[in-house]
């Protein structure tokens, strides 16, 4: 069985993304959008497949560092980075910027030589 792993960062970010889909919604339809979140995040705080990681670690800070070094701006995504860097295989993310360059700081920084970025597209397609 694999193990799966989310960042507590990784939620900050979801929740934008629904915040986003509520814009210009009635108020029936944003109850909806914001139940369907709770939903989400209730299936990975009660679910055992999940596993949540914590991101308040030197090293994590280290590698998300190299990775803003080599272009991200975006903090939250180079912890999310960082974290996954440190301690999984395989990162999946819909971010342009991380799809085409996390698996070329890996292999400059030699973090986790097993690590690779997917898309959820990509990742649907090997199950």
């Amino acid at each position: 069985m694999n193990s799966y792993f989310y960042s507590s960062v990784s939620l900050i970010e979801l929740k934008w993304l629904f915040i986003k889909l509520e814009k210009g919604k009635s108020h029936k339809d944003i109850e909806i959008i914001q139940d369907r979140f709770k939903r989400s995040i209730n299936v990975l705080l009660n679910d055992n497949r999940f596993t949540k990681l914590e991101f308040t670690n030197i090293e994590i800070y280290r590698i998300s560092d190299e990775i803003r070094n080599f272009g991200l701006r975006d903090y939250f995504d180079s912890i999310i980075a960082a974290t996954s860097l440190w301690r999984c295989e395989v990162l999946l993310t819909q971010d342009k910027w991380l799809l085409n360059n996390v698996g070329k700081i890996n292999k400059v920084a030699k973090i986790n030589l097993k690590f690779r970025v997917l898309s959820w597209k990509q990742y649907r397609n090997q199950l």
